[in-house]
């Protein structure tokens, strides 16, 4: 049976077939977030305007994908929620489980941090959002070898994020759509630390000693790569052949070593 998001099943709970509201997929494989309904008019429910059921709202939850049993048919066709329910369970769960998180910090006295935290990851969310959503338009012809700016996202610990300067290393085309285009790129600091470890090639941009961070290639869509960095003169900065080859010498040092560990 395929599934599909925004319609009313039932799944398997505790021997019981109870009917839910399909919502989303989550980062776990294989599982869904669900919206219990009932008939029940009582406690923090929401009426449904297509079946006689209430939405359960202090009730979602996250079940394997396989839990579905059937779907709900009215006329010999699906059930599927309207969109203005939709907007309004969808607009709770998101509240309600912030606050959640924030309420949890605030007992383990770390509000500004996880305020500072949240804040800045649904600002990425939001950036993210935009990128994948937003029709697709060329803000710049991208070439191998050139330096632009780049949405790297918000990660986690030591990780490069936010927008930052990248060293485009080699272009992969995944079909014939441009906006499925992807690149290998090196991300760029400015940390004068960097320098010390081997993995770190200084790089000038404009004057400014810079250093590509060759522990953090990643590949990128094209749609996070923002704008070119250019000279005075206007022109895109390339990095010449000599420095690509410091860039691949110090690669093969980083990812391709002797392995001290072998199995004898």
């Amino acid at each position: 049976m395929e599934i599909q998001k925004t319609y009313i099943y039932r799944y398997n709970d505790k021997n019981e077939t109870p009917l839910c509201i399909y919502l989303c997929d989550i980062q776990t494989k294989g599982k869904i977030l669900i919206m219990p309904l009932t008939e029940n008019n009582s406690g923090n429910v929401y009426k449904l305007t297509v079946t006689r059921q209430y939405a359960d709202l202090d009730h979602y939850k996250e079940i394997n994908k396989e839990a579905v049993v059937s779907a709900l048919f009215l006329n010999s066709k699906p059930v599927q929620v309207p969109e203005t329910d939709l907007n309004y369970i969808q607009k709770y769960v998101i509240k309600h489980y912030m606050d959640k998180i924030y309420n949890n910090a605030v007992t383990a006295n770390q509000s500004l941090l996880l305020f500072e935290s949240i804040y800045q990851f649904i600002s990425w969310k939001h950036q993210k959002f935009l990128l994948n959503f937003e029709p697709y338009e060329r803000h710049t012809t991208v070439y191998e070898n050139g330096i632009y700016w780049a949405s790297l996202g918000v990660n986690i610990g030591s990780e490069l994020n936010k927008n930052r300067p990248v060293l485009i290393w080699k272009k992969r085309c995944n079909g014939a759509d441009e906006k499925d285009y992807s690149y290998i790129v090196i991300p760029i600091t400015s940390k004068k630390k960097r320098k010390h470890y081997y993995m770190n090639v200084p790089i000038d941009i404009n004057g400014s000693q810079s250093y590509l961070r060759i522990e953090d290639m990643r590949r990128i869509n094209i749609r996070r790569i923002t704008r070119p960095i250019l000279t005075s003169e206007k022109k895109l900065i390339f990095i010449d052949e000599n420095k690509r080859k410091e860039i691949i010498d110090a690669i093969q040092k980083f990812y391709i070593f002797e392995n001290k560990h072998k199995r004898s």
